[in-house]
């Protein structure tokens, strides 16, 4: 894995080691004390302000003056809550406890970058969960975020689970790789929703936004496909990485047209569009393609784009 490298505060909690990068400490709680609509931490935002102030007026090396707002952002951090907000929330998790796992909060800066992820470094292990640093105003969506993220560090550190970072997507081609990424991606969020949901907490996904991407990305499947993958993400079994990569997989995109499948034995790209013609007849456009596929037989079948550019070729040399 690649060397973490973070400018952060540490806290230290029961069994944990959590450090939260200084700018995302910096920024919560200046929206904290912005934000308070209810005035919970009045009397903390009017002390923040005055002793930071104080520390911009002091006579004192830039170093110095760094160190004492770091200090000033880190203690606030804590007095408004949020340190023992991120605490309560991981320590739901059993699987972390008397563990040598570190924890890192990044600062995230958009929405797509908000994920979390594992790093090894020999037998030292550090999961890392990047936030937007506004999430701390919907206490909420924030819990449901974190509880989904480190469910999936969960996964990962599970033996049963049998994560690997280079796991084999098995496309031939990077379009085919990126159509089952993406599948495994949702389908281990799926899965991850649905055990979150048998602990009666809330889940950042809908219904209805889990059926829309479902469809979208499984429109292949029938019906019984469908059903079928549902009932296993929410039997409460135990499933693998392998288990989800399987499922991931629409075999046919790993066939050939002449096998049923949805790849040109040509080009290698997925269709949903055979060549409609009959190649039995068409005896000089399989002498083209044979010229570049000695191996290819028309039984294999091909694309349309691969048929029309054949077809190109034999009218050029006619």
């Amino acid at each position: 894995m690649c060397e973490l490298h973070i400018d952060a505060g540490e806290v230290r909690v029961k069994n944990m080691n959590i450090q939260i990068e200084q700018s995302f400490i910096e920024e919560a709680v200046f929206l904290t004390l912005k934000n308070d609509e209810h005035n919970h931490h009045r009397d903390l935002g009017e002390s923040f302000y005055r002793e930071l102030e104080k520390i911009h007026n002091e006579e004192t090396v830039l170093e110095n003056r760094e160190e004492k707002i770091r200090a000033l952002y880190k203690r606030f951090f804590d007095a408004v809550d949020l340190s023992s907000f991120f605490e309560n929330v991981i320590a739901e998790f059993s699987i972390f406890q008397n563990t040598s796992l570190s924890f890192v909060i990044r600062r995230a800066w958009q929405k797509k970058e908000e994920t979390s992820d594992l790093y090894k470094n020999g037998n030292v292990k550090t999961a890392v969960i990047a936030l937007q640093a506004i999430r701390v105003l919907d206490k909420e969506f924030l819990a449901a975020f974190l509880r989904c993220e480190l469910l999936r560090l969960s996964d990962m550190l599970d033996e049963g689970f049998s994560y690997s970072p280079d796991v084999v997507l098995g496309g031939d081609n990077e379009m085919e790789d990126n159509l089952v990424r993406e599948r495994f991606r949702f389908l281990w969020d799926a899965y991850i929703d649905a055990r979150l949901k048998k602990r009666a907490v809330k889940t950042i996904f809908t219904k209805e936004k889990m059926q829309k991407d479902f469809s979208k990305l499984f429109f292949r499947w029938d019906e019984e496909m469908k059903k079928s993958i549902w009932d296993n993400l929410e039997s409460g079994r135990t499933l693998t990485q392998e288990g989800l990569l399987q499922f991931a997989k629409d075999e046919r995109i790993l066939k050939n047209l002449g096998e049923g499948g949805t790849r040109c034995p040509l080009c290698h790209f997925p269709t949903h569009i055979k060549s409609d013609v009959n190649l039995s007849a068409s005896a000089a456009i399989i002498e083209e393609i044979k010229n570049d596929f000695p191996l290819w037989n028309p039984q294999e079948g091909l694309c349309r784009q691969c048929f029309e550019m054949y077809s190109s070729k034999e009218k050029v040399r006619i």
